[in-house]
């Protein structure tokens, strides 16, 4: 297979080549390719290391200059996003080679730009298709001729590269015409380099990603338009109906294969569950650690959540006999902040999963034995804010931990019954009481998280670990892109946690 490949874009306005990853033995080459073919887009669909395997080497200096053969590379700047990564350079060729003393270099300076996709953790396909057509948006905002060939690799540079061609050429097509021929497209980019698509799951991914573009559109507001947004969906459609509830309704449309949640509802774990309909989906599921003897000790109702800056744990309020995998599941994960959305007049007696008493402490468990001590509590008019030392007695390993008791949730019925099943949406919604409220507290818990460094999950939870766990998070997740990039989008937001956990914001209310 060759290194690099020159391919094109739909109607040939856009020029590719399309590489491997470098290597230590190809980054110097990588960057004389750069330089001579005048690429000044690069962009990257792989991560450095997957699965414990390296797909391609940092071939970019983060803080100072480095030379390449005879290319010089300056990082410039470098921003952080959910999904990927933009970074600047500029580039300069020196008049001989970094191994000798007079490398001088010349006058031209070009400038680079990489665009780097990292929510690629799947080899064969990204899990959802919007933090791509995120990146892809990204993307397109650059103006690309067939004068200045973009530069895309990942790791072998057919499989994820491929699809990434096909998937900007088919919008272009899209954009154009009304219509794509993904087929034809992918025949004639393998005719001009073998195996770019690589996988079904690949192809599949072209035609998801594309639908859901077509489906949903772009609802990405800037934060200066986003108030104009809201009062444009409240107003009625021809039907009567608003475009909010029409958005909202678009959340049920779906390309993705049903979710399984087959080891929640294994018999030794129905205990474990408050509800059989709340629990958590197979594929992101929290794993806790096994334990000798114990068939269910690697079971919590509990999700793992991808976050912008940071990860969550959504999960249930602890049960009697989930109250010790509950701390087993704070320390395995370093989690250090703890939400708590249920008002603690609802939690029986032994659901309560801390010491009430100042200084005291409770025992969780056996083998290992997990001691929880309150070291404080202090009140606001919003929250209640208690920190505890968490000590698993057979490591003798210290932990702190803060939970933020949150108040100010209208007490409105959960829409899930006592035997799992759901109620009728006559049901008044459990939405807070004061919108400034929940966001001081999103913002003291996002303050102490940013604090801590190397700090796990946060962990939300409430009844069910959905409804109102699920606001919070959606919340939390827009204000942090709100103060990342100045952008938010409820809807993919929304529709993204529904895809990670069951019963996210049930209704248009929420």
């Amino acid at each position: 297979m060759k290194l690099t490949t020159h391919v094109q874009g739909y109607k040939g306005r856009k020029l590719f080549i399309a590489a491997q990853g470098p290597t230590l033995d190809t980054v110097n080459d990588f960057w004389r390719l750069v330089w001579e073919q005048n690429v000044n887009v690069i962009v990257m669909v792989t991560n450095l290391q997957e699965r414990y395997r390296t797909m391609c080497i940092k071939y970019w200096p983060e803080h100072s200059p480095s030379v390449y053969g005879r290319i010089e590379v300056k990082p410039l700047d470098c921003t952080f996003y959910a999904d990927y990564v933009i970074r600047n350079f500029t580039i300069r060729r020196t008049t001989a080679d970094e191994s000798e003393s007079n490398n001088l270099l010349n006058g031209d300076c070009r400038s680079i730009v990489q665009y780097h996709f990292t929510g690629w953790q799947d080899y064969r396909a990204p899990e959802g298709s919007y933090g791509f057509l995120r990146f892809m948006k990204q993307f397109k905002r650059i103006d690309c001729t067939s004068d200045c060939p973009v530069l895309v690799h990942c790791s072998a540079g057919v499989g994820r590269t491929g699809t990434f061609v096909a998937v900007d050429s088919m919008m272009d097509q899209m954009a154009e015409e009304g219509r794509v021929d993904v087929f034809g497209f992918v025949s004639n980019l393998r005719r001009q380099r073998n195996f770019m698509v690589q996988s079904l799951d690949q192809y599949v991914f072209i035609y998801k990603a594309l639908a859901e573009w077509y489906m949903f559109g772009d609802t990405d507001v800037d934060a200066e338009r986003a108030e104009e947004y809201v009062v444009e969906l409240r107003q009625a459609l021809n039907n009567d109906s608003t475009g909010l509830e029409k958005q909202y309704n678009l959340l049920f449309r779906s390309l993705e294969d049903a979710l399984t949640c087959n080891y929640a509802k294994k018999s030794f774990n129905e205990q474990k569950n408050r509800f059989k309909t709340v629990v958590a989906y197979d594929r992101n599921r929290v794993i806790l650690a096994p334990l000798l003897g114990h068939e269910d000790a690697t079971y919590i109702n509990a999700s793992l959540i991808r976050g912008y800056f940071y990860s969550y744990i959504l999960t249930q309020d602890p049960l009697s006999n989930t109250r010790w995998d509950f701390w087993r599941m704070i320390l395995e994960h370093g989690v250090a902040s703890i939400v708590m959305l249920t008002g603690e007049e609802f939690l029986d007696q032994d659901e309560m999963y801390w010491p009430s008493e100042l200084n005291s402490s409770i025992c969780f468990g056996d083998k290992p034995a997990i001691t929880v001590q309150l070291l404080c509590e202090e009140q606001s008019a919003h929250y209640s804010q208690r920190k505890f030392k968490i000590t698993n007695t057979k490591e003798k390993e210290l932990h702190e931990v803060v939970q933020f008791c949150f108040h100010d949730w209208a007490n409105g019925s959960s829409r899930i019954g006592q035997f799992g099943e759901r109620k009728s949406s006559m049901h008044p919604p459990s939405i807070p009481t004061s919108t400034a409220s929940l966001f001081d507290l999103v913002g003291k818990v996002s303050q102490r998280q940013n604090l801590l460094q190397d700090a796990g999950p946060i962990v939300v939870h409430c009844r069910d670990g959905a409804e109102r766990s699920g606001l919070y998070c959606a919340v939390s997740l827009l204000l942090e892109r709100l103060r990342g990039e100045g952008k938010v989008d409820v809807f993919q937001t929304v529709k993204s946690l529904q895809a990670q956990r069951p019963h996210i914001i049930p209704n248009v209310v929420s």
